[in-house]
């Protein structure tokens, strides 16, 4: 339970079990709560999830399905589903949201407010019982469609250490991700620890450009990359916009006029696809081995910045673009995004499988399998949430007026809502 000092601006006091969470003052907690759904979640994040999860089933069909170009629309290397297949990259939008939200939840936080042990265990209970039991339906998958799938590497799935090497990620290809999202939760405490000690312009400027620079060396040297590239030393970047967004949008900073509103969402989705275009063989053909070293090295970081563009546009703007996002659909698929991209690998690829030996590589049995892959999964995906998910988002909340690290004030779901990819 908190009160204010009187004028409403002083030192705030705790009755409760620690002190109350103050986020850069009352304005950060009302500009949450201004976007909040009933249900306590940021209903534009959502919808950026949605977008996120059905892109990556969306370029998973394409690819099972061999490809297949539009027969009449397609000249030269143009073609509409090469041109849609930045929707492919809704795993890196999924980091970028990750980090907005770990931010929302963590990074306001004074020394003495901060559990490291409760954060890690908080977001365990979030990430964990979905993925365990996704991974034992999948095992036997995997091994009916001749994967080598070892006691080791499944042991390791469950402690998340299944990119070491990535030759482990045996099971289902999309864990690669859970991995990173779960070393992303280790060294967040770390980070918000050294941002406070100095200017947090500084700081976190100096930890993005150190981030950057390891990418860049990477690529440039080779040195790591046998690890593969979803170590989170090589996407610590794609975190770091995100939670830059979440400090600037909580500062209640603004844009200038050029960078917002419809033109800004524009500008922001050239950037996404200019990052994406920097890794085309196409481009990086023409720049030789270190001119291409250098543009693969950049393209992500290029990419996730458009990314963490839109989405603090779609939570600090009132626009199309927001609206469109909080549509029920979107929304509803949103909250049960995790479940869907944890599960929508083997229906995808079974159905492309049947589809392509039934009638061949073609647009018309990719958006088949689409729409049937679709009509597995999100009912799939709804009860998954329901059983594996929402039970978990209540660990860990606060009693009755009293107050916990672990609420983000009183809009704990902000938190819960952030989905691993």
């Amino acid at each position: 339970m908190c009160r204010t000092s009187p004028g409403g601006h002083g030192r705030r006091e705790s009755r409760g079990i620690v002190p109350c969470i103050s986020i850069e003052g009352d304005s950060g907690i009302a500009k949450i709560n201004a976007k909040m759904t009933r249900a306590g979640r940021i209903a534009p994040l959502d919808g950026l999830r949605a977008v996120a999860a059905l892109g990556v089933v969306w370029v998973h069909v394409w690819t099972f399905t061999g490809n297949p170009a539009w027969p009449h629309l397609s000249f030269g290397p143009f073609d509409p589903n090469r041109v849609l297949a930045v929707l492919g990259e809704g795993v890196h939008l999924f980091f970028v949201i990750s980090g907005f939200c770990m931010y929302l939840m963590y990074g306001h936080r004074s020394d003495r407010q901060i559990s490291y042990s409760s954060f890690v265990v908080r977001r365990w209970w979030r990430i964990a019982p979905a993925f365990y039991v996704c991974i034992l339906a999948s095992v036997p998958m995997a091994v009916l469609l001749g994967r080598d799938v070892t006691a080791v590497a499944v042991a390791k799935h469950f402690v998340f250490a299944h990119l070491w090497p990535p030759t482990d990620n045996r099971i289902s290809p999309p864990f690669w991700s859970l991995a990173t999202e779960w070393h992303f939760y280790l060294v967040l405490p770390l980070l918000v620890w050294a941002w406070r000690r100095w200017p947090f312009g500084v700081a976190f400027g100096v930890s993005c450009a150190v981030a950057v620079s390891i990418r860049v060396f990477a690529y440039m040297t080779g040195f790591g990359l046998e690890l593969g590239d979803g170590q989170i030393w090589l996407r610590l970047i794609e975190f770091l916009w995100g939670a830059g967004a979440a400090h600037l949008y909580l500062r209640g900073g603004r844009l200038p006029a050029l960078l917002g509103g419809t033109g800004g969402v524009f500008s922001a989705c050239g950037m996404v696809y200019l990052g994406r275009v920097m890794r085309l063989t196409e481009v990086t053909s023409r720049f030789g081995a270190t001119g291409s070293a250098l543009l693969w090295a950049l393209s992500d970081p290029v990419m996730t910045l458009g990314f963490a563009w839109l989405v603090f546009l779609a939570v600090s703007e009132r626009n199309g673009f927001s609206r469109l996002l909080e549509v029920r659909p979107l929304k509803a698929i949103g909250l049960w995004s995790y479940s869907l991209y944890l599960w929508h690998w083997y229906p995808c690829l079974l159905l492309a499988k049947a589809g392509v030996w039934a009638a061949g590589s073609n647009v018309l049995v990719q958006n088949v399998v689409l729409i049937g892959s679709l009509a597995i999964l999100i009912p799939l995906s709804a009860l998954s949430y329901r059983m594996l998910e929402a039970p978990y988002l209540r660990r860990g909340r606060a009693p009755s007026g009293a107050s916990t690290p672990e609420t983000l004030a009183g809009s704990t779901s902000v938190v819960d809502s952030a989905e691993a990819s």
